[in-house]
């Protein structure tokens, strides 16, 4: 001061003090945090960028060292990948001065382009404005959003690709994610499109909305949930099968993610299969054989319930059951699991044996079974299919089938495909005097060849039914050894046919009709008139003239076509002639007017007075020639029956058993001691004017007049006829039977002893014999005419074959002639 003093001023610092000293704490802070930074840190003056100051982060992620930066601008390094992100930054800065989360891609000194993370200030230092940049490297965090992008894009396009439906709920249940398929599927259902965030419960009704929101809990709550929806939509159900699974990220659930798959068709064919199974298990059910599957154990896996009813059980209870668990047939039962075994172990089936099986009542059962290995679906084991079929009945018939062939009084011949003989029965043995040798084939017989039976062979090897012609045979000729016994024979041949209509069997009916053709042959040699008649007319005859008219008519022919025997019968007989059957009759007529020397017989319908058609056998014979009859000769015989027997023998399916019901005899079955009718056939019934109830149960005598009764009743005559029986097999007898309306009528009877249903029986096969009798009566009677015509005539008659040969003359004759019947008889005849 001038006046040498001292003024001295004070201040408190204090503050300043600690300010300065903060300021410093805060500068070292600074400092520390920027030299030790992970991230990129750079302080450039913000006139010209030249750099001022970097930090180890901007070393480490650059590449660049402290002396290759300071003083140097960012463009001199080349440090921007784009210059665009400098001027976009410094641009934001001076309207802003600070920037946060800018990115931009830098390039490194080894030339890479990184990706960081800029926030950047503008400060001042020095009094200079200066930036102030933090960057961050983010290049790897770049590098996994583009693959977060890209397998967000495929899981994306994988859910919507799929016909299934994918969703996600959050934890408020509201939608978060769905595929293109879950939301078609909501536009349908609901008539609203689906967005995010709309909430998955709100829309549905208060039960479904319980129902989902119990579902979605179990879910978010942690746990798995699978379980089936079913809702109607268009009046069609459809049903789901839901999958509901926690989204858990960072330990913490979140959300729900769902997929259901539609299972209709499914559940269709599931229902269709199950119906399908029912179906088929009724189908096996309904089949009468025997359906069963069994494991390599002889476990039953499927039976059906011809089997369980046999073992009187249900098909359910069979099931991994075996038979010993039924069947108290202990060796029935080790036969079954021997064959059952060597199937499943061999793999070859076992195809249409014979064998026994105990039923629960202890009954044993026939069976024919075939047994075949398959592999067990679903167990993929090895097991057999076996099929039975019950032949127990079958059997039961064939042995009285059997019985009745074997003691039948018609021959019959049963022959294999060959045409070889099986088996004969005793009435065939009787006819023939011998049985057929083993090497012998019917198709070979040079007999019957030589007859022209080899088209009749053929139609017989075909299957069809075949009438053979009436043939003389000698079955000397077969064998030189065998009796010289020529016989006439009429056969009938038909097929046995297998399950598949095949035949399988012929069978060959034989009838003895060598008295019939001595008899014709006997008739023949007559040239009267009458005699003629007689020797072609068995029942019916008539006389029809060229012009084609009836010229006679016999009483019995009227009788047959049911006019009154006064009554003449005014119609042309092509006019009462079936129109299917007139070209065989009018064929058959102009081959013996053409041919004289034929005598065919034709089958053919006729005309009855009722209008109905009869079927007639008729033998046409050409006598134009003959001045005493100037006509053709018909000669025919009533064979409607015959050909409903031989109709019903053709459509046989049970071989011979409707023989008895359908034979053209009267067939009655008694008991031997009592006479007691058992059973009879329709014709029986017929033949004698009696209702079947009428005559089952009562004794035979009904049928018989006193007298007869009487005999059958004498206790030691009866005994002694059943011991004829037993010792002969069989017998034929004449005797007379009484109708029930008194009349009485003679009869042929074949009666033999067979055993039916285990119980012997008298089987009595009667024919009636009236126009037989009546016909011998005939003959006689025309012969004793003739005879008292050729003695007592007082012209002069001869006899001569067709050579002219003598072989007869009368007694006016030879006064005639004044010779002697033996210098006349033998020599030729000379009219001079």
């Amino acid at each position: 001061m001038p006046d040498g003093t001292y003024q001295s001023f004070m201040r408190d610092i204090t503050e300043i003090k600690k300010s300065e000293k903060e300021l410093a704490a805060a500068q070292e802070r600074f400092k520390k945090a920027f030299t030790t930074s992970p991230d990129s840190i750079n302080i450039n003056r913000f006139s010209d960028g030249v750099y001022v100051s970097i930090n180890n982060g901007f070393t480490k992620m650059t590449g660049y060292a402290e002396e290759e930066v300071i003083g140097k601008t960012s463009a001199q390094i080349q440090i921007w990948a784009d210059i665009k992100y400098r001027n976009e930054l410094v641009e934001k800065l001076k309207t802003t001065n600070v920037v946060d989360n800018f990115e931009a891609k830098f390039r490194m000194k080894d030339g890479n382009i990184k990706d960081g993370l800029m926030s950047a200030a503008v400060i001042e230092l020095n009094g200079d404005p200066h930036i102030i940049s933090i960057t961050r490297d983010i290049s790897e965090r770049k590098i996994a959003e583009e693959i977060i992008k890209s397998s967000e894009a495929n899981l994306y396009s994988l859910i919507n690709n799929r016909n299934e439906s994918i969703w996600s709920i959050d934890k408020d249940y509201n939608y978060i994610v769905f595929n293109n398929y879950f939301a078609e599927a909501y536009f349908t259902a609901y008539n609203q499109k689906l967005v995010k965030g709309i909430n998955a419960l709100n829309i549905l009704t208060p039960e479904l909305k319980a129902f989902w929101k119990t579902k979605y809990d179990a879910a978010l709550s942690g746990k798995k949930t699978e379980f089936e929806f079913t809702y109607q939509l268009n009046n069609k159900f459809i049903y789901l099968q839901v999958f509901l699974n926690p989204i858990i990220a960072d330990g913490i659930i979140n959300g729900v993610s769902a997929l259901s798959v539609d299972t209709t068709e499914q559940k269709h064919a599931e229902e269709s299969l199950k119906a399908s199974e029912r179906k088929l298990r009724q189908v096996i059910d309904l089949v009468p054989h025997f359906i069963f599957a069994k494991n390599i154990d002889g476990k039953f896996i499927l039976a059906n319930k011809a089997v369980a009813d046999v073992y009187g059980t249900t098909a359910e209870n069979l099931i991994n059951k075996c038979d010993n668990d039924f069947n108290p047939n202990a060796e029935e039962v080790r036969h079954f699991i021997e064959d059952d075994k060597k199937v499943i172990e061999s793999g070859v089936e076992l195809s249409s044996f014979e064998e026994t099986i105990t039923d629960s009542k202890g009954a044993t059962r026939y069976l024919k079974t075939t047994k075949i290995p398959f592999t067990a679906s679903g167990i993929n084991e090895p097991a057999l299919l076996g099929i039975s079929v019950d032949i127990t009945e079958q059997k039961r018939a064939n042995a009285v089938l059997q019985d009745i062939i074997d003691k039948n009084p018609m021959s019959i011949q049963i022959l294999d495909l060959e045409g070889c003989t099986i088996q004969t029965n005793l009435a065939h043995t009787k006819l023939f005097s011998v049985k057929p040798p083993a090497n012998y084939s019917m198709f070979s017989d040079a007999q019957l060849l030589k007859l022209g039976y080899q088209e009749v062979f053929e139609n017989f090897k075909k299957g069809e039914i075949v009438y053979f012609p009436d043939t003389y045979y000698n079955v000397h000729n077969v064998d030189p050894s065998f009796p010289d016994r020529p016989i006439w024979i009429k056969a009938v041949g038909f097929p046995l046919n297998d399950i598949h209509g095949k035949p399988e069997y012929y069978v060959l009916m034989h009838e003895n009709i060598t008295e019939r053709k001595l008899a014709e042959e006997a008739l023949e040699k007559t040239k009267i008139h009458y005699q003629k008649l007689i020797e072609n007319a068995p029942d019916g005859i008539v006389q029809i003239s060229l012009e084609g008219r009836f010229k006679y008519v016999s009483p019995s022919a009227k009788r047959i076509f049911g006019y009154p025997l006064d009554q003449r019968v005014e119609a042309k007989p092509d006019s009462l002639t079936h129109p299917e059957d007139l070209p065989l009759v009018l064929g058959t007529l102009n081959r013996i007017i053409n041919d004289p020397s034929l005598i065919p017989t034709i089958q053919y319908r006729f005309k009855h007075t009722n209008n109905s058609w009869i079927w007639i056998e008729s033998t046409f014979t050409n006598l134009l020639n003959e001045p005493s009859v100037d006509a053709i000769v018909i000669n025919f015989r009533d064979i409607s029956e015959r050909r409903k027997m031989e109709e019903a023998v053709q459509h046989s399916e049970t071989k011979f058993y409707s023989l008895f019901e359908n034979s053209p005899n009267a067939i009655f079955i008694t008991d031997p001691e009592t006479l007691i009718i058992i059973d009879c056939n329709a014709n029986a019934c017929s033949m004698n004017g009696y209702k079947r109830e009428e005559l089952i149960g009562k004794s035979i005598n009904i049928l018989h007049p006193q007298n007869v009764s009487d005999q059958l009743n004498n206790s030691e005559l009866h005994q002694d006829q059943i011991e004829i029986l037993r010792q002969h097999k069989s017998v034929t007898v004449e005797s007379v039977h009484k109708r029930k309306d008194g009349t009485v009528f003679p009869i042929e009877s074949s009666i033999s002893l067979i055993s039916l249903s285990g119980k012997e029986v008298t089987m009595g096969i009667d024919r009636d014999i009236t126009d037989r009798k009546k016909l011998l009566t005939e003959i006689i009677g025309s012969e004793e005419k003739f005879r008292s015509i050729w003695e007592n005539s007082v012209d002069a008659m001869r006899l001569v074959d067709e050579n002219g040969v003598i072989i007869n003359v009368n007694d006016s004759y030879c006064n005639l002639f004044g010779l002697k019947k033996e210098d006349l008889i033998g020599n030729l005849f000379n009219v001079s």
